[in-house]
């Protein structure tokens, strides 16, 4: 939470500027694991994808694409020089899969979701006469400037894997999380720097017999990777002096953490009944946080459900653009559509249907409260000092109109 007196249109400025840089940091790392020509069509893409309202674009916003394409140019001509570390993972992929039969299973670590794609891109290539295809494993999409796949896509993709349909992912640190394929037994990191938990978990990646790890990474990354294997390996000396305790001595070991976790429990519960208690009532409006035109007044803002704030005014939907997605059902809810701001592409929000109503659920983080004056950013509706009022669904029917779209079953 923090006070801002920004200028007119600052917040609009910061965010394009911090959207290039992601751009140019995401370049950088495919500049320096893969070759020019990955670059290219990395930016090629996202300057696309930054260009689809060219009418709505401001200054700043017209100018650092028109940099940004300039530096494409460049980069076109320059000098092609290839990266040797991906002819050494083309070839030790090749080696491997030749040592351990083509039905084999492979892993690559890498630290972002850009390489993962351009590497999986440049190794499909490289071992399509192989019959090894290679697909890129990444997170959700979290931003308005990073790809992810969804939880469906994720789920098929390990499915394809198990069965292999897919027999190498490159992949990013979710790949290493939570993922059990017993029959994977090659496991690469490509300068990719985990903590202690991941040196253990993607030790766990090949557990086949006979699987084999394989480092590929400069002095820096090989140094963290170090300092990671010793608390890995005090780890294990710690659970192996654990399983010399008898059971009374664990059993009373595990009652004293249960009971620090339950205290440390309800002093958050505390905190947050506190919170809930200070809650006022008061005159404030949510605007755009990022051009701080479209807004929203607070009595406007209603709570379905004790969990959804919801934009309880029909004329809101005309301050606003949707973009339909596909369907998704949460919890009774059908996700439809994405709201964004129709000065800006600020993301706002989503409308779900409920029982067939259209209605606009909003994300406080896209929002500044202002309060008289003042600006506040808050990242968690539980932080607004303000009471906002339940609405129950006969209250939602006389605002928001039934959809003409079927709802699931």
């Amino acid at each position: 939470m923090c006070d801002t007196t920004l200028p007119e249109d600052s917040g609009r400025e910061m965010k394009c500027c911090l959207t290039h840089l992601g751009i140019l940091h995401e370049a950088l790392d495919i500049n320096y694991l893969m070759n020019v020509e990955h670059v290219v069509q990395f930016l090629n893409k996202k300057y696309v994808e930054e260009n689809q309202q060219p009418d709505k674009l401001i200054a700043i916003e017209r100018r650092l694409l028109r940099c940004g394409k300039e530096l494409v140019e460049k980069l076109k001509n320059q000098e092609i020089r290839l990266n040797p570390n991906l002819r050494l993972i083309s070839e030790k992929l090749q080696e491997l899969y030749y040592d351990a039969g083509n039905d084999s299973l492979g892993m690559i670590f890498v630290q972002t979701r850009a390489t993962a794609k351009s590497l999986a891109e440049y190794l499909n290539e490289k071992l399509k006469g192989l019959e090894i295809p290679v697909k890129p494993f990444i997170g959700s999409k979290n931003s308005e400037t990073a790809d992810g796949l969804s939880e469906t896509e994720k789920k098929e993709l390990l499915e394809d894997f198990r069965s292999h349909k897919i027999k190498l992912l490159v992949a990013t640190s979710v790949g290493s999380e939570g993922i059990d394929v017993p029959e994977c037994n090659i496991v690469m990191k490509y300068n990719y720097s985990g903590n202690e938990i991941n040196i253990i978990q993607m030790r766990g990646r090949t557990r086949k017999a006979g699987g084999q790890a394989i480092y590929i990474s400069d002095q820096s990354v090989l140094r963290r990777d170090l300092v990671s294997m010793e608390k890995a390996a005090v780890m294990h000396r710690a659970l192996d002096e654990l399983k010399k305790k008898g059971n009374d001595e664990i059993r009373t070991m595990i009652l004293t953490e249960q009971k620090n976790d339950l205290k440390h429990q309800e002093d958050e519960e505390r905190k947050l009944r506190d919170l809930q208690n200070q809650k006022k009532r008061g005159f404030f409006k949510l605007v755009c946080a990022t051009c701080r035109k479209t807004e929203i007044l607070g009595e406007n803002i209603k709570l379905y459900k004790q969990n959804h704030h919801v934009a309880a005014e029909r004329a809101f939907l005309d301050r606003v653009k949707k973009e339909d997605i596909k369907e998704e059902k949460i919890n009774q809810m059908i996700k439809k559509s994405i709201i964004y701001c129709k000065q800006c592409p600020q993301n706002l929000g989503k409308i779900f249907l409920i029982h067939g109503l259209e209605v606009p659920l909003l994300k406080i983080d896209a929002f500044l409260c202002k309060e008289g004056d003042k600006l506040r950013k808050y990242k968690n509706w539980k932080f607004v000092p303000y009471i906002i009022d339940e609405i129950n669904h006969k209250d939602l029917e006389v605002i928001f109109p039934k959809s003409t779209t079927p709802e699931e079953s």
